[in-house]
């Protein structure tokens, strides 16, 4: 005959939240191979190779025997605790991999068992019962923060992922400003060149006829020409200067555009990397809560 045993913990899904209990089940098997009963119990998301670590660890706590393995089978003499028994006692155990995790099975040694006073086997039964939540849900918390660390760790490098997106979006955002700036004041300077220049042509025009005027007089004409060479060497050089400051800007708006590019490409992963790191924190913060879950009733 099977009873089923409730832990005193429920998982937390991580999708749904919806609980899920370990099970601890016991199995009546009289007195066949002098073995009274056997408990079986399922514990998800953990190693076989972690859980056979612990369970051997803490079944050989304080243990007055040997421990040995026989067919597959762990067998721990003269296991120590007092709330089975008050006597050292065999412990039978197998545990098998499966797709959800790992089963452990129990067997206690009948001739091993020894009750005190007013301890029927009921009670050994809760005991046992007890003690086999206990490990699973021991070991069930160990495998959870276990994975809690690599939930965080990915988490953090979602995090930096995010922070160097925005990074990048602030150095686009600053390099496209610092260049509006100066095609701003580049712009006044053209403006201001165009307006010296078109004076310069004007006196230009005045200093050709000054030119016409002096003829007769070489010395006059001579000097009425210097000027108005160095007029026209000033209007070739704010003409060039504006040439320059023109090719200036065409090269910052080339850079804006790629900064823009930048811009929006960094905001993509921002925006990605957000969402990662939003479904992430959810993630750690519902393994948060089963180990806290877990923690509490092993307290």
């Amino acid at each position: 005959m099977k009873k089923i045993f409730t832990a005193f913990f429920a998982i937390v899904s991580l999708a749904s939240f919806a609980q899920q209990p370990i099970l601890v089940t016991m199995e009546s098997l009289g007195a066949k191979d002098n073995f009274r009963n056997s408990f079986t119990v399922d514990i998800p998301d953990v190693s076989l190779k972690d859980v056979e670590r612990d369970w051997l660890r803490t079944v050989g706590k304080r243990a007055k025997g040997n421990a040995s393995v026989v067919n597959g089978e762990h067998i721990q003499g003269g296991a120590v605790n007092k709330n089975i028994s008050p006597e050292p006692f065999t412990v039978y155990s197998k545990l098998i991999e499966t797709s959800a995790g790992v089963r452990v099975i129990a067997w206690l040694g009948q001739d091993s068992i020894v009750s005190s006073p007013g301890m029927t086997n009921a009670n050994q039964d809760l005991a046992v019962q007890k003690f086999m939540g206990d490990f699973a849900m021991s070991a069930y918390c160990e495998a959870l923060e276990e994975e809690l660390k690599t939930e965080q760790h990915k988490l953090r490098d979602f995090e930096r992922e995010m922070s160097k997106a925005i990074k990048s979006e602030e150095k686009s955002i600053k390099t496209i400003m610092k260049n509006e700036r100066s095609n701003d004041k580049d712009n006044a300077a053209i403006a201001t060149n165009k307006r010296k220049i078109q004076m310069t042509i004007e006196r230009i025009t005045e200093q050709k006829e000054m030119v016409n005027l002096t003829a007769a007089d070489p010395n006059a004409n001579k000097g009425a020409k210097k000027t108005l060479a160095t007029l026209e060497d000033k209007k070739k050089d704010l003409q060039k200067e504006n040439e320059k400051t023109v090719k200036d800007i065409d090269n910052r708006n080339k850079e804006m555009r790629a900064a823009k590019r930048e811009e929006d490409a960094a905001q993509q992963v921002y925006e990605t990397k957000l969402a990662l790191v939003e479904s992430q924190r959810e993630v750690v913060n519902a393994i948060k809560l089963k180990v806290a879950a877990i923690s509490n009733k092993l307290k």
